[in-house]
């Protein structure tokens, strides 16, 4: 190779990295800066990814989000952020509510705001209960399919991926619906942030040893359900994994000592997708359900007992109303 051909050689690789570099840059820029409130949503926002979207949480991992603020960092990331996925009932998240627009300039993305969420009313409170509600799995799939939408919004030559990443969870979470044996039970939980878990499968949490968050267990709420495991009327004990609090370990006591089973909800907060930990929880009530007394089945056979006698009473009077008829019949045309 000459010298000329050998400047030409280095000039065209030269322009080839340079062309290269910019369209990674270019790539790198399209990407989406995504913050979730909660170290938990990444698992549920993550595989959605597209190349070269980063995602971070605000909250650490182990830290309860009810007590965390907001540091400089946290701060800096929700700056960046194109996409802020929020509970939307932390102090801290409500900050960052007050934020947006001004410091922030991405989008607030708040989950009892998506349309058609189904928020359930505490039973020990009777006021919404904003405690991870897309651990419903109905719910879930709304959360799937509104985030990918925001996505696709946000980086359009990603949306196919965003799509198709969230046609596949949807399908999963509708086949684990579809397959989890149901139940009509009336249950005692530890805290309230076991609701959305549980009530999709026909769980109807009646009791709670803690009414809310740092609110403390009394004596009276447990005289209650002792009375209420004692008359058979609690079928049924929900229980965080791993404990909350000490009053998760109480209940545990308790349900074992009046011999009601025990299901056990992972931590709407702990590690896992929410289509991991409801896949647990399927896997369960489908052990359980030998175990839980059939209410379900008890109603179905009263039901179809009292058609069964409502169509034996029936029986002689219309064949008296047939005969009548026939009588009546023939008495006009004589």
């Amino acid at each position: 190779m000459n010298f000329k051909a050998y400047i030409v050689f280095i000039i065209l690789t030269s322009l080839m990295i340079t062309f290269l570099a910019i369209g990674i840059v270019d790539a790198l820029n399209d990407s989406l800066y995504i913050v979730v409130t909660f170290p938990n949503l990444i698992y549920d926002v993550k595989p959605f990814l597209c190349s070269g979207d980063y995602i971070v949480s605000i909250a650490p991992v182990g830290v309860d989000p009810h007590e965390y603020q907001l540091t400089p960092t946290n701060v800096e990331d929700l700056r960046k952020a194109d996409i802020i996925v929020s509970t939307g009932h932390a102090p801290f998240e409500k900050n960052i509510e007050e934020m947006v627009g001004k410091e922030i300039k991405g989008e607030l993305l708040i989950i009892p705001k998506i349309p058609n969420i189904r928020i359930l009313a505490n039973p020990a409170t009777g006021k919404p209960n904003y405690h991870m509600p897309i651990y419903d799995p109905n719910n879930y799939i709304l959360f799937i399919k509104y985030i990918s939408e925001v996505l696709a919004h946000k980086r359009p030559e990603c949306a196919n991926h965003y799509y198709e990443r969230a046609r596949d969870i949807v399908d999963k979470i509708s086949s684990l619906i579809n397959h989890t044996p149901k139940v009509n039970v009336v249950a005692v939980a530890d805290t309230p942030t076991t609701q959305y878990a549980v009530s999709w499968i026909g769980i109807r949490i009646k009791y709670l040893m803690i009414k809310e968050h740092e609110v403390p267990v009394s004596p009276k709420d447990v005289e209650s359900i002792v009375e209420a495991m004692k008359n058979g009327e609690i079928k049924l004990a929900i229980i965080n994994n791993p404990p909350t609090a000490r009053a998760s370990e109480s209940l545990k006591e308790l349900a074992e000592k009046y011999s009601v089973p025990i299901l056990y909800v992972p931590s709407p907060i702990g590690e896992g997708s929410i289509l991991n930990k409801l896949t647990i929880i399927s896997n369960q009530i489908s052990n359980l359900s030998m175990e839980i007394p059939e209410e379900t089945a008890l109603l179905e056979q009263s039901q179809s007992t009292v058609g069964k006698n409502v169509v034996t009473a029936l029986l002689p009077l219309l064949l008296l109303i047939v005969v009548g008829l026939f009588i009546f019949t023939k008495a006009r045309g004589v």
